[in-house]
């Protein structure tokens, strides 16, 4: 599983700037935990002025806000970055 599978798995909408609701299956929860403190590890970072990091590696992805607004959050709706 890659990581536009396991996105529409866990649903679109846990991890955009949305956040229409949050994960309420316990393996949802577990991968937004994870991928939040990867998110807070790298904002950490950012902050305190870490030149490895990419410039635009916090900035929001277009393409996810544009799906949840179109409430298409992945397997949960029949529909996300991939057709179910």
């Amino acid at each position: 599983m890659g990581p536009l599978e396991l996105t529409d798995l866990v649903g679109l909408d846990t991890g955009s700037s949305h956040n229409v609701c949050p994960p309420s299956e316990w393996t949802s929860n577990y991968l937004f935990r994870t991928a939040k403190a990867i998110g807070d590890g790298w904002r950490r970072r950012a902050e305190a002025g870490d030149e490895r990091l990419p410039k635009d590696v916090l900035r929001p992805i277009r393409l996810m806000d544009k799906l949840v607004s179109e409430g298409k959050l992945g397997v949960k709706t029949g529909q996300g970055i991939y057709k179910y």
